[in-house]
């Protein structure tokens, strides 16, 4: 099977195939799994030093969206923003 070599840009412009494109495309069963910790999950359409909160151990943890050092933005009550 050949592999597809797709690129971020490409996702953002779908192009629109043919029918007899179509022929060619095979499913999937479209479950997407994640492993992002509920620090990271906790940002999810956040913006950096946005308020955040997320479980832990049976409590409410609060925080603030960063990233540091190239990290995933995520939950933390660090030092990183100044608002």
């Amino acid at each position: 099977m050949k592999k597809l070599n797709l690129k971020v840009s490409e996702l953002m412009n779908p192009e629109v195939l043919t029918r007899e494109q179509l022929k060619n495309v095979m499913g999937g069963s479209g479950v997407v799994t994640t492993t992002a910790s509920p620090k990271t999950v906790a940002c999810i359409g956040l913006k950096q030093c946005d308020g955040c909160s997320y479980s832990y151990n049976g409590s409410t943890e609060y925080g603030r969206c960063i990233s540091l050092y190239g990290q995933p933005l995520h939950c933390s009550n660090a030092s990183g923003c100044t608002n």
